[in-house]
């Protein structure tokens, strides 16, 4: 059970940081240049050569997903890597929760807004910018989840108990 346990916590944080690299390099550069110059910048997603990255994300985060649930099963009899496996899957959870309502109906308005004529340019370029922001913040949190993972795979003992003092067995 044990080695079972370690490999779903290897590919749930394999999962993870590709998450956090994917989110790094997004805001870095395609997302920028769309979001900070609308409508104008839309072109990098209905132009001639649009940026298709919906696959990429259809598939790693319901991959993600399963393997951080899996890993909180498989460690559950570890109580020091359940907490934070725990804390991470309500943090991964709430930022799925949270770009689905708002993240993705808001980047679809974003690659259509020249067909929009009735949202001024100005108003396109505060919501650009409000939805970067907002997104850097899920960023970081999707990092701090990725941390917890990692701090979890840390905490590799079965707690046990001789006479008063308690000792790690790192089978």
């Amino acid at each position: 059970m044990k080695n079972s346990s370690q490999l779903v916590m290897f590919i749930a944080i394999f999962c993870w940081a590709g998450i956090v690299g994917a989110v790094l390099y997004a805001h870095i550069s395609p997302l920028r240049a769309l979001l900070l110059y609308l409508p104008e910048s839309s072109i990098l997603e209905n132009g001639p050569f649009p940026l298709k990255d919906e696959l990429f994300w259809k598939m790693i985060n319901p991959i993600t997903f399963v393997f951080t649930v899996l890993a909180l099963v498989t460690n559950w009899g570890n109580k020091e890597r359940r907490k934070y496996i725990a804390y991470a899957a309500g943090i991964y959870t709430v930022a799925l929760i949270v770009t689905f309502i708002y993240f993705v109906p808001e980047i679809k308005e974003f690659a259509n807004c020249n067909n929009n004529t009735s949202v001024p340019a100005s108003e396109w370029q505060v919501r650009g910018q409000r939805w970067y922001q907002l997104s850097w913040i899920r960023g970081v949190s999707m990092f701090i989840g990725f941390i917890l993972m990692l701090l979890a795979l840390t905490k590799s003992g079965i707690n046990k108990t001789l006479g008063n003092s308690k000792i790690e067995d790192n089978i």
